[in-house]
């Protein structure tokens, strides 16, 4: 419903802070397949008037990549065009223009400084029809045209970042962000996209009238409620990350070398060999950062002893000594450097079947016995440098310290001063707030009266570390983003939880070490941390992603309970008009029409799947699929997206760059050539398939006679313009094997498949929604647009429709249902047509 101008903006301007985050979208520094779009008005566009406003947020993201692009093309109804677009006239300045008509008398622009453009600034384009009067304002500057062009009978569709529509097509588009996209015809709000969403490549505005459509988005907000996998990395041998404070990097440190990583610009990963190598032993915790004296420190508890790095002479101070009888006494301690007398200070530790307690001081090399805190391992420790206070959360241990006396989870939060190292209990919580997550990451992130903690269950080997947010003031403690997959052998894993107070952004590290190397996982995640509604209605307890597959298997199982008492009692008697319309229904089943759809015939032999999981054949029919490493899974998907639709393949240089940047040139070559050579061997296993070397660019060859590949049937079906029954019945067990793979959080090529599909899927399916098929395929292609897209309004509101035509009411319902459900857990908000209103809503082909 529109509201009047004042009004509205009372109600946005209070809002505002619900639409800070905002859309990126992906431009020139990328590939053109991976390019943002973000078509607004994918229905039917409003009206013109002789007055409407544009306006919207923006700023540049990878500013060197930006020197020509395109902000938005609009193309109307009626063949106009109208351009906003971005070029850089020098260094230092940006011009942007609005280019009307194509022509340049209609061409108004405004020269900007580019550091303001790098924040979010406003632009905002007026136009006055009737006085034939053009605005365009930035931030503060603007400037104006008089011009005759549009008129009160256009609609106009915008397409921001890149576009395929007709004459305005172009993939000429900037590194950019978008968020408060406003349509404002006579001072009324037409439509309003704030771009909160955190997933889905269909966008409804504000009230749910209009419709936006994206490919390939980067919604800001996601960075705020899950975590986003980094980085993983590899060192030979047992190795250990440290994070420097001041320059938010982290140091991943093995025996004879040292790899400085910035989380934020992977590119710039640069390694350091020592002059003297030395020998760690796994499990014994022997680095941390001084931010006092900006230095990197070794040290050993057991010993008592430091050894400062030189990073001038890149070598220790001294040879190592690290040996001990068996293994360190102090596994999993916590440390921290004192603000009081700049000496490192270590607490608590596992060794030898005894939990330990004492405080052991590097100053003047001393252990403090303490009588506090039972003894105890694995508990999480930060510090509060304001007040000069530290505090402890949970650990596992028991009051004796003897292994043998029933060990246990320790369930509170403990204050520690400092100056007088004195222990008292501030919180004890109860299990269920925690879960039963008790054991913590290395270290606690504290900023001012709140702490951030990664809990884990250290019965389990495949654990997950999950973020919770405590108060110091009272006993709240929240469960938040989704989980950390992790690893944990206690004298093999190492979980940290590091903060970068410039960017507001937490980092979660873990390390496992194998016999022979240690692997390197890091996340990332965005401050203020978003709680989807269900999360923020139930108070305590699990994530996301668990309240909203308990919150629908509850509303499921509700709703089939529901169902049954009703059928029952219906059964026993049925008011006339009730039961006459039942049995319409179920005639109107019976008969139905129900063609035999040949299934696709999947041979037994020589394929390869990857639309739902990676599993391989060879040409005897025997599986293959475990002799496939992850990363020779990633290799293949990599080769067989980049070989198919004319593709010329992928060049060795990235494949090394993006496997093997860890490695000097060398090596990483070396890595390379004997993993393609295994996943050669692997494909003549299968028959079929070679891996050819064209100039540099390796490609996959398929017969296609011998070898089946289900991405490469997926690609040909796409390629038919006629939609038949089978090729639909392959289409819905694709959707149904995308909704079901599950990413390593090491393979980026999986997340980018199944966006890849999803998107040419729909756009093929929905581009065919409104052709004349038979009612039971369009209700087949809905299904198969919501299987991938579940508030997808207008495959909800055609299935719905036909269904109600072919007299399946309930069915209708239930798919209604189904969407509203759906549609309020991922906008948190309620849907705003009836059942009623969908059956008399109209869609255009």
């Amino acid at each position: 419903m529109k509201k009047l101008y004042l009004i509205a903006l009372f109600f946005v301007t209070s809002n505002w802070c619900l639409a800070k985050y905002g859309l990126r979208l992906f431009g020139q520094e990328y590939p053109i397949d991976d390019r943002t779009m973000c078509q607004f008005f994918i229905n039917q566009p409003p009206e013109l008037s002789d007055n409407f406003t544009i306006a919207f947020d923006f700023a540049t993201i990878d500013d060197s990549y930006n020197e020509f692009g395109y902000i938005f093309r609009s193309f109307s109804n009626n063949g106009k065009k109208m351009d906003l677009i971005y070029q850089v006239v020098d260094g230092d300045f940006i011009k942007v223009s609005l280019l009307i008509g194509n022509q340049k008398q209609g061409e108004i622009s405004l020269r900007i400084d580019r550091n303001t453009l790098k924040s979010w600034t406003r632009i905002k384009l007026d136009f006055d029809l009737q006085a034939h009067k053009y605005l365009i304002a930035i931030g503060e500057h603007s400037n104006q045209l008089h011009y005759q062009y549009f008129s009160s009978e256009d609609r106009l569709k915008f397409y921001f970042g890149i576009n395929d529509h007709q004459s305005i097509a172009t993939r000429d588009a900037i590194n950019m962000k978008i968020r408060n996209v406003d349509f404002i015809i006579d001072g009324d709000f037409e439509a309003r996209w704030p771009l909160t969403n955190v997933d889905g490549l269909k966008c409804p505005s504000e009230g749910g009238q209009y419709w936006a459509q994206l490919r390939n988005p980067k919604w800001i907000r996601k960075d705020f409620t899950f975590w986003k996998p980094l980085i993983t990395k590899k060192l030979e041998g047992y190795a250990e990350v440290v994070f420097n404070t001041d320059q938010h990097k982290l140091y991943f440190i093995g025996g004879d070398r040292l790899l400085v990583i910035d989380p934020e610009n992977i590119a710039e990963d640069s390694m350091v060999l020592y002059q003297n190598p030395v020998e760690l032993e796994r499990g014994h915790q022997n680095f941390i950062y001084d931010g006092i004296r900006k230095q990197l420190l070794a040290y050993s508890v057991d010993h008592m002893r430091l050894y400062p790095f030189d990073k001038e002479q890149l070598e220790w101070s001294e040879e190592f000594d690290f040996s001990m009888p068996d293994r360190t006494d102090y596994l999993h301690h916590n440390r921290y450097i004192s603000p009081i007398d700049s000496g490192l200070y270590t607490i608590f530790g596992y060794g030898h079947h005894m939990f330990r307690k004492s405080i052991s001081n590097f100053l003047d090399r001393t252990r403090d016995k303490n009588t506090d805190p039972f003894p105890r391992y694995l508990a999480g420790f930060g510090l509060n440098q304001e007040n000069q206070k530290g505090y402890i959360l949970g650990g596992f241990g028991n009051e004796y310290g003897e292994q043998k006396y029933s060990p246990h989870y320790f369930s509170q939060l403990m204050e520690y001063d400092l100056s007088n190292q004195s222990f008292k209990v501030l919180h004890t919580y109860d299990t269920s707030q925690s879960q039963g997550y008790f054991t913590s990451a290395n270290s606690l992130v504290v900023e001012q009266d709140q702490f951030y903690a990664m809990l884990f269950k250290k019965n389990q080997f495949q654990s997950t570390l999950q973020l919770f947010k405590g108060s110091i003031e009272n006993d709240s403690l929240e469960a938040l983003a989704d989980g950390i997959p992790y690893k944990f052998h206690d004298i093999r894993s190492f979980a940290d939880l590091y903060y970068n107070k410039s960017l507001d952004k937490l980092y979660a590290v873990t390390t496992f070490c194998s016999d022979k190397e240690t692997v390197l996982n890091v996340y990332s995640i965005n401050l203020p941390i978003h709680v989807p509604a269900l999360q923020q209605a139930s108070g305590h307890g699990i994530s996301a992603f668990w309240k909203m597959m308990l919150a629908f298997g509850g509303l499921l199982l509700l709703g089939m309970t529901f169902w049954y008492i009703r059928k029952n009692q219906l059964s026993v008697k049925k008011p006339a008009g009730l039961a006459e319309e039942e049995k319409t229904e179920e005639s109107a089943k019976v008969n139905l029409p129900t063609p035999a759809v040949q299934k696709e015939q999947v041979p037994d032999h020589s394929f390869i799947k990857i639309l739902s999981g990676f599993s391989a054949y060879d040409q005897e029919g025997n599986s293959i699929s475990k002799k496939f490493s992850g990363l020779r899974q990633e290799l293949f998907i990599i080769l067989v997206m980049n070989s198919v639709n004319g593709k010329n393949g992928i060049s060795s240089e990235y494949l090394v760059e993006y496997f093997w940047s860890d490695k000097n040139a060398k090596d990483a070559k070396n890595n390379k050539n004997v993993n393609v050579s295994k996943l050669k061997e692997l494909l003549k296993m299968v028959g079929g398939l070679e891996v050819v070397n064209n100039s540099g660019y390796l490609k996959l060859k398929v017969d296609e006679s011998v070898a089946y590949i289900d991405y490469v049937k997926f690609c040909n079906l796409i390629k038919e313009e006629q939609l038949s029954e089978q090729n639909l019945a392959q289409f819905k067990g694709i959707a149904e094997g995308l909704s079901n793979i599950r990413s390593l959080n090491t393979n980026d090529w999986y997340d980018k498949l199944k966006a890849q599909v999803t998107t040419k899927l729909l756009e093929y399916i929905s581009a065919r929604l409104h052709q004349p098929l038979p009612k039971h395929m369009v209700i087949d292609m809905c299904s198969v647009i919501l299987k991938l897209d579940t508030v997808n309004e207008e495959a909800m509101s055609v299935k719905c429709q036909f269904l109600v035509e072919m007299g399946r009411h309930s069915s209708a319902r239930a798919t209604y249902d189904k969407f509203v459900e759906e549609y309020k857990t991922l906008f948190a908000e309620e849907f705003d047509l009836t059942f009623k209103e969908v059956l008399k809503e109209s869609f255009s082909a």
